[in-house]
C-alpha cells in the first residue's frame, strides 16, 4: 500500500473510526455530560463514515451512467444493444483499431500522478 492510498484510506475511514472510538472512551466515563459528549462523537463518526459511503456510491453511479450512454449511442447507430449479436461489432472493432489511442480525459477533481512541475523549496 502506497502512502497516497494509506492517506486516502485514513481520510475515508480512519477519521470516522477515531471519532467513534473517542466517543466510546468519553462515554465510558459515566456521568451525564460524558454520556452526551460520547454520543456526540459517536454520531459524528457514523456521519463521517456515511458521507464517505454515499460519496463513493455516487462516483460508481457516474461510471455506470457513462457506460449506459455509450450503449444507447450504439443502439441508436446499429439498432441493437452492444451485448447482442449483430452488425456493428465489426465496425466498432475496426474503428477502435483505426483510431489512435488517446489518454482518457483527466478528472479535474482527481490530483495528478507522476512527476509534476518542480516547486522550489524555501530554505530558511
Amino acid at each position: 500500500m502506497s502512502w497516497r492510498s494509506a492517506g486516502l484510506w485514513f481520510v475515508r475511514y480512519g477519521i470516522a473510526g477515531l471519532s467513534f472510538i473517542a466517543g466510546v472512551a468519553i462515554l465510558s466515563q459515566g456521568d451525564d455530560v460524558s454520556v452526551e459528549g460520547g454520543a456526540m462523537f459517536m454520531g459524528a463518526g457514523i456521519a463521517i463514515l456515511m458521507l464517505n459511503v454515499i460519496f463513493r456510491y455516487g462516483v460508481v453511479g457516474d461510471t455506470e451512467r457513462g457506460k449506459e450512454e455509450r450503449a444507447r449511442e450504439f443502439f441508436d447507430r446499429y439498432g441493437h444493444w452492444p451485448d447482442e449479436p449483430g452488425q456493428g461489432h465489426e465496425a466498432e472493432r475496426e474503428r477502435r483499431e483505426a483510431e489512435p489511442r488517446r489518454a482518457p480525459e483527466r478528472d479535474p477533481l482527481r490530483p495528478r500522478r507522476g512527476p509534476g512541475p518542480r516547486v522550489p523549496r524555501r530554505r530558511g
